[in-house]
Formats: C-alpha cells, structure tokens, sequence
C-alpha cells in the first residue's frame, strides 16, 4: 500500500458494515477517519482513530464535518458506507427533503465534492460507494420526491442505492485526473442495524434471518481486497465476487437533469 494510502475515511463508522471496516483498517495501521452519530465511539479511544460526530440529514452540519476532515486529514481512501433502510413512513429533513434521499445518497455527494475539491495536487485518493442490490431496480425516471403522498420505501431506498451507483460513474467524468479512481461496491445481503428505523416486527424477523446472512467482517475483508486491487475499471460497480455489475441506464436527459437538480440543493453548502 502506498504510504498516502495510509489514510482511510469511512462515513457511517459506528455499527455494522462500516464498524467492521474501522476495526480492519485500524488493525492494518491506517489512520482511520470516520464518521457517526453515537455521542463516543465503540472502539475509542484509540491513538489512531478521530470519530466526528455527524448527522447527514443535516446538510449543513455534513458541511462542516467535511471542511474539518479535509483541514486536519488528506484520506487517501474515502469509503462512502453511512445509510439507512428507508423508515416507513414519509420523514422530511430538516433540509426539506426526503430522509432516505439525503442520509443515503445527498449528503455523501456534498462530502465527497468538500473532499475532491480540497484534494492536494498529485495526492491519490480512492474513493469507494457502498450501494446495494436494490439499485439493480431503482427507478430510472430519476425524479426527486418531496411529497410525502407518493412516498414507498422501497421505491426510496432503492433509489437512494442507483443514485449511489450513478455517483461513482459520474464523479469519474467530473474529476478525471489519473490518480483519483471511483468504484462502487455492491455487498449482497449481510447482517448489520439497517433495520433500526423500522417497525418492530421488521427488526424482530431481521434478526432471526441475521445468522443465515453474510458476516460483515467478512464483506469489510472483501471491500479491502478490492480496494488493494490493481485491475480496477473506474466508474464501475464490483459485487461480493469482485465481478463488474450493470448500472440501469436512465438517458443522458434525464441524467444530466437530475445532477443539476441535486448541485442546487447543496450549491450553498459548497460555497460557505
């Protein structure tokens, strides 16, 4: 690994999935950035771990947490992982938009643009989307919804999973200096705490499946792999077996719509 490399962030940082990638990456003797919303974090303290306490259902406090990181850190891997499990009933931000929209997908595109753009010259950073199956059937119509009448969580969280897809892809195109690299990866189903937001059956039939699901320290082991991987094709998504998925297509139009439509909504948290 390339000493710049020795710098690892990772939104979502506290449980699941992301914690299992905190654990590895600081057995391995990275400095570990990472990001969450428990008061302390389960594994501090430790010498090489800095935990900022963040909300990404607030935009501005997402800002702010992404201009410190880049004051005091130059991550050479950002892992974009922090997300949840649509809630089931329509819940609006303080930001005005639909929760899952915004803590799965907005939020990591202002903290990855705050990131890039306060890239030094020359430094590789990789950065690597955690999505899901579920972006295999988002909806490409590519519209933001804010009206909670039309509001499905499937449909939102699967949508919130293509976003992420399309991010990777298309953040290639916006920065194609050769020593960044953006992939997606798309874990397959796995034990972790997506379903806190749900009813309380949900979570019960979750956690009698959970011991049949992959483990996540497993799906952390496969993520760093792929990472060290030198055969990478940027702008692509890799699923559990390290194999090249297809991203649904949504039309240049519609594409091209949509990320205007997002840049506006987190215009102003660029500028401060």
């Amino acid at each position: 690994m390339h000493p710049q490399e020795l710098s690892v962030l990772i939104t979502g940082g506290t449980s699941g999935l992301g914690l299992e990638l905190v654990r590895m990456y600081l057995q391995k003797g990275f400095e570990v950035i990472t990001t969450g919303r428990r008061p302390v974090h389960p594994l501090a303290p430790h010498k090489k771990l800095t935990y900022y306490l963040t909300d990404f259902s607030d935009l501005g406090g997402t800002s702010e947490t992404a201009r410190l990181i880049c004051k005091n850190h130059h991550p050479g891997i950002v892992i974009n992982n922090a997300g949840i499990l649509s809630p089931p009933e329509f819940i609006a931000t303080g930001n005005g938009l639909e929760y899952t929209f915004q803590v799965n997908f907005l939020a990591h595109l202002l903290l990855n643009e705050i990131i890039l753009g306060n890239n030094p010259p020359g430094h590789g950073l990789k950065n690597v989307t955690i999505t899901s199956m579920a972006y295999r059937v988002g909806d490409t119509d590519l519209v933001i919804s804010t009206e909670p009448q039309k509001y499905k969580p499937w449909k939102a969280y699967s949508g919130s999973k293509l976003y992420l897809a399309l991010m990777c892809r298309y953040l290639r195109t916006k920065y194609p200096d050769p020593v960044l690299r953006f992939i997606g990866f798309d874990p397959g189903i796995f034990s972790s705490g997506i379903y806190r937001m749900q009813k309380k059956w949900f979570g019960l039939m979750y956690r009698i499946g959970a011991p049949f699901m992959r483990n996540p320290a497993k799906v952390a082991h496969r993520i760093g792999e792929l990472i060290e991987s030198k055969n990478l094709t940027d702008g692509s998504v890799y699923d559990y077996r390290n194999r090249i998925r297809t991203v649904p297509e949504a039309g240049k139009k519609a594409e091209a719509r949509f990320w205007d439509e997002c840049y506006e909504l987190i215009g102003m948290y660029l500028e401060t």
